[in-house]
């Protein structure tokens, strides 16, 4: 079943995201072209609209994923949406799915745009394709393959654990004792949200035992909080970063995951 509402979402929401980056595709490549002059004002114009171009289609995407979310789960359509004989978990986890798969695709998207943007603006300026991969390189070289691939990794899976908070704090602002505030509820939510993962992040980072020594790069089993004391007090900067600011999102995910879920289950009201 959860396959069959995973479809669901694809064939309603995918030709509109598909549109949605083709449209701004046909903005990048003009921008790009303008950029190709290589005249002395219209150069920077175009570059810069390049960027913004295939820069916007990520927030774009998942914002209007998330308006589809609040209108197909408690908007007029909801009530098609839970007469569907299924558990409320399963309707979650379809559109959940689905955002961070769209998500991922409009991520590679503006990657790939981004690059091209470079490519251009570097073949307008005449710079070659090895001087512009000089900087990705040194990179590499600085931070090492592993930790590089190590830092995407960990950009996907905050990816999908913000979108299971986003899409939980949106059914849990939906309960019936908040309708009297609307869509206040979960800006509300999105507020708190906020706040809580600075706070967590802050305090993961100081007391979670294992580190990274800066500018080492290596790992140790100690924690942040007596090396950041002593750089306060003499005012020096710390050698040592916590790393237990990784589990903050997935820690968030798994609890605002399993009160969405429950709110959604027990606790539907629809507008």
């Amino acid at each position: 079943m959860l396959r069959t509402l995973l479809n669901e979402e694809i064939r309603f929401l995918a030709p509109i995201h598909l549109k949605m980056l083709g449209i701004w595709t046909v903005f990048g490549l003009v921008f790009l072209g303008v950029t190709f002059l290589n005249l002395p004002v219209l150069n920077v114009f175009g570059t810069l609209g390049g960027v913004i171009s295939f820069g916007l289609a990520i927030p774009v995407v998942l914002i209007h994923t998330a308006v589809e979310y609040w209108q197909s789960m408690y908007g007029s359509r909801g009530y098609l949406t839970h007469a569907i004989p299924v558990r409320g978990r399963l309707l979650y986890a379809a559109k959940t799915l689905y955002a961070f798969a769209a998500g991922l695709v409009a991520t590679c998207f503006t990657a790939v745009g981004l690059l091209v943007t470079a490519w251009v603006t570097a073949r307008a300026q005449g710079i070659g394709l090895g001087e512009l991969l000089q900087p990705v390189r040194e990179m590499l070289d600085f931070f090492g393959t592993g930790w590089v691939i190590g830092f995407v990794v960990y950009m996907i899976v905050e990816l999908a654990c913000v979108i299971v908070c986003v899409s939980a704090i949106m059914s849990i602002g939906a309960q019936g004792r908040w309708n009297h505030l609307g869509f206040g509820a979960p800006v509300i939510g999105f507020v708190g949200l906020y706040l809580a993962a600075q706070v967590l992040s802050l305090l993961l980072l100081l007391i979670v035992p294992v580190s990274m020594g800066i500018p080492s790069g290596d790992i140790v089993n100690t924690w942040m909080l007596p090396d950041f004391i002593e750089a306060m007090r003499t005012g020096g900067d710390p050698t040592l970063l916590g790393l237990g600011f990784i589990a903050v999102w997935p820690l968030l995910a798994v609890a605002l995951g399993t009160w969405g879920v429950r709110s959604i289950e027990h606790h539907t009201s629809l507008r």
